[in-house]
């Protein structure tokens, strides 16, 4: 019979979040292992997310010198070009991506600790490390699709040489984000800093792992709104503009709903987490 204790850490892990250092595999030591211990379970992850956050700077940089002096720099909502920029000015996004890179890997240890010190499994904090390491690629491949067409804009001097503009494309990738998001989610153990963190899923394990489930599901459901929203290139782009905002705002509403109703039914259920 299974210790009810352990009722919500038996989720199932994906070969995506097996450990980056095989001397961490199976050891009994994982779970008191140090911060650097830690974040090398996530390495191969932690290494395509950098190539990844510093591809924006790398090819714009590479871009730069064949592009015209002005570039385009905004539209408005009725996709009319209202300002023009200089072309030094699109390296904010790599240089953005570069601190936000940084910023993601710092982040890991603090996670890693959190994770370790709610978790009762083996395996639990480089789990939830190689999850946010993998949120952090996907956001930084949603950087990299701003900036490519941003890039693509430029050399065009303007939408009108282009017909598929920037919002149905941003749709169709973000939700493809999500999508892979929401399948990764429910790999989350308790921890302060990542997954569905509403109140509720801190009441017990077994709450924690029903909110982590239901948040992948909520985050798989709002990609493919997203995705046939973008598909649909004849939707008004205030259509597209809007769409991620209110996908997101409806995501963040049931979620904390359900972790208010998963607190009460599985509360008493695999075992409380420690969070003092």
């Amino acid at each position: 019979m299974n210790d009810p204790r352990n009722i919500g850490d038996e989720v199932g892990e994906s070969p995506l979040l097996k450990s980056d250092n095989p001397a961490m595999v199976n050891s009994p030591m994982s779970n008191s292992a140090g911060w650097k211990e830690v974040l090398l379970g996530a390495k191969n992850w932690n290494l395509a997310m950098v190539l990844i956050g510093l591809l924006p700077l790398i090819i714009y940089l590479l871009a730069l010198p064949y592009m015209p002096d002005q570039i385009p720099a905004h539209y408005n909502i009725h996709g009319q070009l209202d300002r023009w920029s200089n072309k030094y000015e699109g390296l904010f996004l790599g240089v953005m991506s570069l601190l936000m890179c940084a910023v993601w890997l710092v982040c890991e240890i603090p996670v890693g600790r959190s994770a370790r010190k709610l978790s009762n499994s083996d395996m639990n904090p480089q789990t939830t490390v190689r999850v946010w390491a993998m949120g952090g690629c996907c956001m930084f491949v949603v950087f990299n699709v701003i900036n490519l067409w941003m890039i693509s804009d430029a050399f065009g001097k303007g939408r009108a040489g282009y017909v598929v503009p920037l919002e149905p494309i941003l749709n169709v990738v973000t939700g493809l984000v999500f999508i892979v998001l929401g399948n990764i989610m429910p790999n989350a153990k308790p921890n302060g800093w990542s997954g569905i963190r509403v109140p509720g899923a801190y009441k017990s394990r077994e709450s924690w792992r029903r909110c982590q489930r239901f948040g992948g599901f909520a985050f798989i459901v709002g990609g493919v709104v997203l995705v046939i929203g973008g598909l649909a290139v004849r939707s008004p782009r205030f259509v597209n503009l809007y769409a991620i905002l209110v996908v997101c705002l409806a995501m963040v509403v049931t979620c904390c709903i359900y972790g208010i109703y998963a607190g009460k039914k599985y509360g008493e259920i695999g075992g409380s987490i420690n969070r003092e």
